[in-house]
């Protein structure tokens, strides 16, 4: 049999689960489906998978046995998410109303606002009340909100229940997206006094919250405060509420943002002093089950002391299922434990496999367990402390090999210093921990866990210098990067093979490696002829203040009334320029455009003329002073269209004209998102 056959052999669990997540995947990007269109394809599946003859001696027949299995375990994923999706959001809520729900999560006060999660238990609208259980994004200003609100409480609230919105601007975070995969798909702003009572119902989750709300107040009795403060709850009690944007910004830009999210690393940290501590119970089977179950309880306890955030969560049930596999069987693939446990948690919640957060922490860890022995292995270092800093190396190179392209394709940047940084956020991740369950553990004795307290803070303030003294070292991150998820595929595949050729040199390999870079080659080539020849308008949907953009291919000028604009609305043209891969956004009014002419309510772009007002304009006038009338009060968009252009939005892609010779067209930024007018 082929070496790589017997490999694949070694780890059937990583099929099932791959099968499993195709068919979530395949779901996913079908949308709405009839119920009845899953009963043939899974009944042919089932029947194809029993009914086929498994037969030991051919190999081809046992060949599409495994092909069969594969496409059952598709079948599987796809039906599973349907259902999961389908019963996602089953409650009918009514939108306005009076509300009672559990507060399950709070979120220090941002922005004179305080946010909670609400698990609602009641609405009461219209003379009836309806018992529902869904969750809700609730805010409230500060100067209404009783602070005395903490998880686990019952509240009692009116108001009206809206769904969550994006902006829909180019480039911009699904944010809705993102919040519907949590569960939550409407949100709220109450204007009143909230009544309030403690809860009498057990909820594990909110008193894990409310245990670690008590050890984060240990921290600051102890006077760790600012960016010491904020850094040590996101590292050791996974809170990253108190994080400031320049603070994630400088430990993202050194390449350190993954010791910030309590995941991988600092259980692994945990697990690997626990496993050295317990080894003494290695000597016989009962020994070993009393350590394995030490060990397993203790993760699991430290997810609780975190909130049972879901990143922990993820990296127990990945490090639990390494723990009980390599403890019980000796034989055990690593490969196929990370399988397993992936496996376990797509059963729990199939739509996990779409979080940045579920995809690093996996190919993470696989990086590592693949290319850091082999990375180790090319330079013989016998010194021990020379071997603990080439091993910090290249676990640091392994994890980027890996996680490189499914970064830059989320995050848009790469730290070229990550190497560096790790050399002092790891080891200074593991000395905060440390200190931090010593401190937690002596907090009963002041005199000790006060000086402790120092030690800690001062530890925590060298990393947070370090780190923003790398952010600042010269060009420390190639930032505006911008890769679609086909050429992330295609970088994996091109890591992939070239892997593969290195380890059984064999020339199909190589010629599948040459022929996907040259094929990731010319789409980037097309792409850059395309984005060099672009010409584009883009009316923003901004609440603060009026934004256009004129792209012109590799320039971006935008146009805004005021002088400074606002910290949103530099966002907007920050995504804008990642999205159509060009420089830094300039205003038009700092530069001589020899195709443009402005004035504080009149553009005009190339001959494109736009009109800025804020009355009311007639969209059946049959004006031909401008072809386009904006009306930022209104956040409304009149266009006479034209023949030779094309018009998209961000959400509804291609925006199609009625009568594109007589009839103006009214299109509203809040609905339709930014509109964009493509010149070329």
């Amino acid at each position: 049999m082929k070496p790589q056959a017997s490999i694949v052999n070694q780890i059937p669990f990583l099929r099932f689960s791959l099968a499993f997540l195709s068919g979530i995947v395949v779901r996913y990007m079908t949308g709405k489906i009839s119920d009845y269109f899953l009963i043939p394809v899974i009944f042919f599946s089932i029947l194809l998978f029993f009914l086929h003859p498994r037969s030991k001696k051919s190999y081809r027949l046992n060949r599409l046995y495994g092909i069969l299995v594969f496409l059952l375990f598709i079948s599987a994923g796809f039906g599973y998410s349907h259902f999961y999706l389908k019963n996602m959001f089953c409650d009918t809520v009514p939108l306005k109303g009076t509300y009672t729900g559990v507060i399950i999560e709070k979120s220090p006060s941002s922005n004179n606002k305080n946010k909670y999660i609400v698990q609602l238990e009641s609405a009461a609208a219209e003379d009836s009340v309806k018992f529902i259980n869904e969750k809700i994004q609730l805010y409230s200003s500060d100067s209404i909100s009783n602070k005395k609100l903490e998880p686990g409480m019952r509240i009692l609230f009116d108001g009206t229940l809206y769904e969550i919105s994006n902006n829909n601007n180019p480039g911009e975070f699904d944010y809705k997206q993102y919040l519907n995969r949590e569960g939550i798909r409407y949100q709220m702003s109450v204007k009143k006094e909230m009544a309030f009572a403690e809860s009498g119902n057990f909820n594990i989750k909110v008193t894990a919250l409310k245990i670690r709300s008590r050890l984060l107040r240990l921290y600051k009795n102890a006077g760790i405060e600012g960016d010491e403060f904020a850094v040590l709850s996101a590292l050791t009690l996974g809170d990253k509420n108190y994080l400031t944007s320049e603070l994630k910004s400088s430990f993202s830009a050194s390449g350190a943002m993954h010791v910030l999210a309590v995941s991988g690393l600092h259980v692994g940290i945990i697990f690997f002093i626990l496993n050295f501590l317990l080894t003494p119970l290695n000597r016989n089977k009962r020994l070993l089950k009393i350590k394995l179950f030490l060990l397993v309880g203790a993760l699991w306890f430290y997810a609780f002391l975190t909130g049972l955030s879901p990143s922990v969560m993820r990296s127990c049930t990945m490090f639990s299922f390494i723990v009980i596999g390599e403890n019980l069987n000796k034989r055990t693939n690593i490969y196929n434990t990370l399988a397993a446990s992936a496996f376990l948690l797509m059963l729990i919640n199939p739509l996990i496999i779409f979080g940045a957060g579920f995809q690093l922490s996996y190919i993470a860890v696989i990086s590592i367990v693949f290319f850091q022995p082999r990375l180790a292995a090319l330079v013989a270092v016998k010194n021990r402390i020379l071997k603990y800093v080439w091993d910090l190396f290249t676990v640091s190179v392994a994890v980027q090999i890996g996680t490189a392209p499914i970064s830059i394709f989320y995050f848009h940047q790469f730290p070229v210093y990550f190497w560096l940084s790790n050399f002092i956020v790891i080891p200074g991740a593991a000395l905060i921990l440390y200190n931090s369950a010593l401190f937690l553990v002596l907090s009963f004795s002041p005199l000790i866990s006060s000086w402790i307290a120092v030690v800690l803070k001062s530890i925590v303030w060298f990393v947070n210098y370090s780190v923003k003294s790398i952010e600042h070292l010269p060009d420390s991150v190639i930032g505006s990067l911008k890769i679609s998820s086909v050429t992330m595929m295609l970088i994996y595949l091109i890591v992939i093979s070239f892997t593969l050729f290195m380890f059984y040199k064999r020339g199909k390999y190589l010629i599948a490696f040459l022929s996907i870079l040259l094929l990731t080659l010319f789409i980037n080539m097309v792409e850059e002829i395309h984005n060099n020849t672009q010409q584009i308008i883009i009316i923003y949907n901004n609440y603060t203040e009026p934004l256009i953009s004129y792209i012109d291919g590799k320039h971006h000028y935008y146009f805004c009334l005021k002088n400074k604009i606002s910290p949103f609305s530099v966002e907007i043209l920050k995504n804008s320029s990642i999205e159509y891969r060009t420089g830094k956004a300039e205003s038009m009014t700092n530069n001589i455009l020899t195709n443009c002419s402005f004035t504080p309510n009149y553009l005009d772009i190339t001959g494109f003329r736009i009109l800025l007002t804020d009355r009311n304009f007639d969209s059946n006038s049959s004006d031909n002073t401008y072809d386009l009338v904006y009306c930022p009060a209104k956040a409304s968009v009149v266009y006479k269209p034209r023949n030779n252009l094309k018009i998209k939005s961000k959400m509804s892609g291609i925006l199609k004209t009625k009568d594109q010779s007589n009839q103006n067209q009214v299109y509203n930024l809040k609905n339709d998102g930014a509109i964009m007018f493509l010149l070329q």
